[in-house]
């Protein structure tokens, strides 16, 4: 089942033509991740660029995908120092993903949805979301998977298997 996943992922990662794709693929892991059963919210894959990837303080533009709305919004960018150091050093990690409500909640709002019918679209959102990352093997690159229970090992080996995957097409795309 997992290795079925994985396959469909590889497939539409080597389609990819243009980086804009990244988010297509960022949904297309988070649908498979529901369909091996997990309650995965959002998957997001951020990458740096190649010719500022030697620095932990190089930007970051980060795709997302929602299980609560589609939207073109354009690819977060920032600096993340602490989690560029731990994906240079290729591990895998949690941290605490409670964030991501309000962030769901302003996306919301600016698609035009009042704060009362953002929170009642977000009803069913954990209340405890973790933010479990594991590096891509390119540049500061990694996939975020926000779940309402910590990875263990076990899942931990497979997100780093559909890590694998996109990181080689990201790279046969460069």
């Amino acid at each position: 089942e997992v290795e079925a996943a994985r396959e469909r992922v590889r497939g539409q990662a080597l389609a990819m033509e243009v980086g804009s794709e990244i988010r297509g693929i960022a949904k297309a892991i988070r649908v498979e991740y529901e369909r091996l059963g997990y309650n995965v919210p959002e998957v997001e894959i951020g990458v740096s660029e190649p010719e500022l990837s030697d620095s932990v303080d190089a930007p970051i533009k980060i795709w997302r995908s929602s299980g609560y709305f589609d939207s073109d919004d354009p690819p977060l960018v920032g600096s993340f120092p602490e989690i560029s150091q731990q994906i240079k050093e290729a591990k895998c990690f949690t941290n605490d993903g409670s964030w991501i409500w309000k962030d769901l909640e302003r996306r919301l709002r600016g698609l035009g949805l009042t704060a009362r019918q953002a929170r009642s679209r977000l009803s069913n959102l954990p209340e405890k979301l973790y933010d479990n990352m594991v590096p891509i093997g390119v540049h500061f690159g990694g996939i975020s998977f926000f779940t309402d229970q910590p990875f263990t090992e076990a899942d931990f080996a497979t997100a780093r298997r559909f890590g694998e995957v996109f990181g080689v097409a990201y790279r046969r795309h460069l």
